[in-house]
């Protein structure tokens, strides 16, 4: 209870005692040096290359603390790179560009140990910026994982789980990253980068060397490969704001790797394969006339449709693919859509019709010439550069046909006096 007479004195020394604690609620949550830990602290986590194959190229992703005191375990992570692998169309969609991924926001605990069970190495860093941009920053993750904001069209290079993490602290820090990075080139193409990912994953290294075309062997600037996470993480770690300080702090681990690497790995049945493929090619070439004609004819049956077929597919991803890297590809130079006409021939000669026409032979000829010509000038040409195996191969193949398609029409052309005649 207040006495009358002292109210005057009690209010005096209540508003002195209200005033400083007013101010300082007021002032604590704006405050650029926050030490209370009110403010959310945000790490860039860098996950490793994986075993499985949608896991070689890494992850990136952002994980956010309410405060400095809130418990790793219940923090949550910013994922960008989710989408449904079990989707029959996924394959197709990917090809084309096409392919719909999505951001979601998961427990750091939960996330961890899949991580963890999948032996991936996980690495933290810590971004350094005011409490101010942490907290802009969360509210734009909770933002772009929202329900009708969080969908996007996934590009390997260019709209990733990279990109999205690097775009949004680059818009809180000055554009700093895409000022400086932008600037410089990167040695490693991504044909290379693809080698080193995929070099356990056989099928995708073969893809990434015939499917895809010559812009995979360009040098890119800095900051469309830092859409790579290693490369990434390079470029962050030595990452600099205006003032000279780090953006990100030291790397902290929260799991390391215990097996073998699953990237990096020298690739030898590439090479090895298609070169006995070539060896093989002009071996029967060599063989010619010990090879019976019924052989022949299949062969060159099999070898038109797989060419025709071939072509077909890549002028299509050069037409209709959003895929940048998928357009432009050399090897359409060498397999065109009309070698189909050549199983025409291979039918001829499977039923003993061992008369090729001029045209044929002239298509085949125009075939090895293209062939040959391409790889001499991928020499002098930078535009015409790219992956020489696949084209030897291709060249030793059609010298195949072309060779058995000459020595058929010239059997054909054997004078009637020359075959033995029964008395």
């Amino acid at each position: 209870m207040i006495r009358p007479g002292n109210s005057l004195l009690t209010s005096l020394a209540l508003a002195f005692l209200i005033g400083p604690i007013q101010s300082r609620a007021n002032s604590s949550p704006t405050s650029s040096t926050d030490t209370s830990g009110s403010a959310p602290t945000i790490d860039v986590v860098i996950v490793g290359p994986g075993d499985a194959f949608y896991t070689v190229f890494g992850h990136t992703a952002l994980i956010v603390r309410d405060s400095q005191t809130q418990p790793l375990s219940e923090a949550k992570v910013y994922n960008f790179g989710v989408t449904k692998l079990g989707d029959p169309a996924f394959l197709y969609r990917f090809i084309m560009g096409e392919s719909v991924y999505w951001g979601n926001r998961r427990s750091y605990a939960y996330q961890l140990e899949k991580w963890t069970r999948n032996d991936r190495t996980t690495r933290r860093y810590r971004l350094q910026v005011s409490p101010e941009t942490a907290r802009a920053i969360k509210s734009d993750l909770n933002r772009m994982v929202a329900k009708d904001n969080r969908e996007f069209i996934y590009d390997l290079f260019r709209v990733n789980c990279v990109t999205k993490v690097r775009d949004l602290i680059d818009d809180h820090i000055g554009g700093i990253m895409k000022t400086r990075w932008s600037h410089s080139v990167d040695t490693e193409t991504f044909r290379k980068r693809s080698e080193s990912a995929y070099s356990n994953h056989p099928l995708f290294y073969f893809a990434f060397q015939w499917v895809l075309g010559r812009k995979m062997d360009s040098k890119p600037n800095g900051y469309l490969k830092s859409g790579d996470p290693i490369a990434f993480e390079v470029r962050l770690k030595e990452l600099k704001d205006k003032s000279g300080k780090p953006v990100v702090g030291a790397a902290v681990y929260d799991h390391r790797r215990t097996g073998p690497q699953p990237i990096g790995n020298q690739v030898r049945w590439y090479p090895i394969s298609l070169s006995l493929i070539s060896l093989l090619a002009l071996c029967l070439a060599a063989l010619r006339r010990r090879l019976p004609a019924h052989f022949c004819g299949a062969l060159m049956i099999t070898s038109g449709f797989l060419f025709g077929l071939f072509a077909a597919a890549l002028m299509y991803l050069q037409v209709c693919s959003q895929w940048l890297e998928m357009r432009q590809n050399l090897l359409l130079l060498m397999v065109w859509p009309t070698d189909l006409i050549i199983c025409k021939t291979g039918w001829r000669i499977l039923r003993g019709k061992n008369k090729p026409s001029r045209f044929i032979i002239g298509y085949l000829k125009l075939h090895l010439g293209v062939s040959m010509g391409l790889m001499g000038l991928g020499f002098i040409v930078n535009d015409l550069s790219g992956p020489i195996l696949p084209r030897l191969t291709l060249t030793a193949i059609w010298a195949m046909v072309l060779v058995l398609s000459l020595i058929h029409l010239q059997d054909s052309k054997t004078p009637t006096r020359d075959i033995p005649q029964n008395p």
